[in-house]
């Protein structure tokens, strides 16, 4: 607790967040990156469209529903 509060005096904008518990209720635990991508996702000046080209070309097809799911979870989280 110490180190958070630490951290948010320090940092400008500072988020915390679950990434690995969204990233098990999207499917799977390896999809925290993923999860983290989408929160990062609002603060970056790309269109959505580009988010989803990026995942369609470099997550296997038979993963890639599960990150979608995994990004917009990181997407719609609340900070």
């Amino acid at each position: 607790e110490s180190i958070l509060g630490d951290l948010k005096g320090r940092i400008e904008r500072f988020i915390q967040l679950d990434g690995l518990r969204l990233a098990t209720e999207a499917g799977n635990a390896k999809a925290t990156n993923v999860v983290l991508i989408g929160v990062l996702s609002k603060y970056m000046d790309f269109p959505e469209e580009a988010w989803q080209e990026a995942l369609v070309a470099r997550i296997p097809a038979k993963l890639l529903e599960l990150n979608k799911k995994a990004f917009a979870f990181g997407v719609a989280e609340e900070h």
